[in-house]
This record gives structure tokens, C-alpha cells and sequence, in this order.
């Protein structure tokens, strides 16, 4: 069993990845947002602004994550 204090490389190396995989997936909804906002689509821009700010609130927590595991922000 792993402690806590001594994380692998890889385990980090996969977690930056997983923090690039999240800003892109935040990157691709703001650009479907937008597209939502030109075609009129209001009753679907809440909801979409909605899981945005869920996908940005776990971005950030990932990144306290890695930070955390990592020692180095």
C-alpha cells in the first residue's frame, strides 16, 4: 500500500494530463455556448452555462489536487 506523502510520477504525469483533457473539454463548451447564443437557443444556454461552471469548479480542484500531490502548484 502507497502513503499518502510519496505519490508515483506516472500517477501525476496521468492527473496534468487529465488537467489538459479538462481545460479542452471547457474550451469546446464555451465554443457550444457560443454557438448556442448565435442560433437563439435560450432555454438550453442556462443549462449549458450551468454544467460549464460545474466543469471550471472540478478544473479547480483538480488542479488543488495535483498541486497537493505534486508539492509544486
Amino acid at each position: 500500500m502507497t502513503s499518502s506523502v510519496h505519490v508515483p510520477k506516472d500517477t501525476i504525469a496521468i492527473g496534468r494530463k487529465h488537467l489538459l483533457d479538462q481545460r479542452l473539454r471547457i474550451d469546446r463548451h464555451k465554443d457550444f455556448i457560443g454557438k448556442l447564443e448565435r442560433d437563439g437557443q435560450p432555454k438550453i444556454i442556462a443549462e449549458a452555462r450551468r454544467v460549464l461552471c460545474e466543469m471550471e469548479q472540478t478544473l479547480v480542484r483538480m488542479q488543488a489536487d495535483i498541486c497537493r500531490k505534486s508539492f509544486r502548484c
